[in-house]
């Protein structure tokens, strides 16, 4: 490990502020080191293994495509299920097109994003649903973080539990990830990085993505917070087949 630690060292503070690296083989961790600093404003903060991060899009296969599996597997819906079939009010002309292996594949037909204005949730949830498709479904994959977001929204419909609700229930619990949430508690924002400054406010705890923060922190394509020790749980659940 004395190569990549030399690499991790080279580059920290050049490429990268700060680094939480973690190196395991068949469930051992291998190494595992914090370096670098994880806040550079209001003052500089020294990285720490414990560090929590803003997830973004790893929300989408750590939280929501394991949940709509999840509910595949207790036989709640299957990958040929179709959007419209859980929301009847669609305002469009894909209803009854698009199916949950599309929406999981990203081959909808949905644009990449929706950018959010000053709209209420409500507002832009209702513009989600009016939204035009970019392509004819099943024709070229394109990543679309709404694909995933009513992904988030199907988990809530067949469940009554948002996503935070029923992942932090079936998935981080049963698995021992005790850091990883949606919209971090106060009491753990301090060791949490933040990612950006808008405006006159760095956010630190609060997402990122600008879809996810319009729809209140808990949404299907981002909003995830984690550290690299409850990441690397998740990916030994994977290698273990679940």
């Amino acid at each position: 490990m004395k190569k990549l630690r030399k690499v991790i060292q080279e580059h920290t503070g050049k490429i990268f502020p700060g680094i939480v690296s973690l190196v395991a083989h068949k469930g051992e961790i291998l190494f595992f080191e914090a370096s670098g600093l994880r806040s550079l404003l209001p003052e500089k903060v020294s990285m720490t293994k414990d560090t929590i991060f803003d997830l973004a899009s790893l929300t989408k296969v750590i939280a929501t495509a394991p949940s709509i599996l999840k509910l595949i597997e207790d036989g709640e819906l299957t990958l040929e299920d179709d959007l419209g079939y859980f929301f009847p009010e669609l305002k469009n002309n894909w209803r009854g097109e698009i199916r949950i292996l599309d929406l999981l594949t990203h081959s909808s037909g949905f644009p990449p994003y929706l950018q959010p204005g000053q709209e209420t949730r409500e507002a832009y949830i209702d513009k989600l649903f009016r939204i035009q498709k970019a392509y004819e479904r099943g024709k070229q994959v394109v990543y679309s973080c709404i694909n995933y977001i009513f992904l988030g929204f199907i988990v809530e419909k067949i469940t009554g539990e948002n996503l935070s609700e029923f992942t932090r229930k079936h998935i981080f619990e049963p698995l021992g990830m005790t850091d990883t949430f949606f919209m971090p508690p106060a009491s753990q924002r301090n060791r949490t990085a933040p990612t950006e400054k808008i405006g006159d406010q760095i956010l630190k705890g609060v997402i990122h993505d600008p879809a996810a923060r319009k729809l209140g922190g808990i949404s299907g394509n981002a909003g995830l917070f984690s550290t690299a020790e409850d990441i690397h749980k998740f990916a030994l659940m994977i290698l273990n087949s679940g």
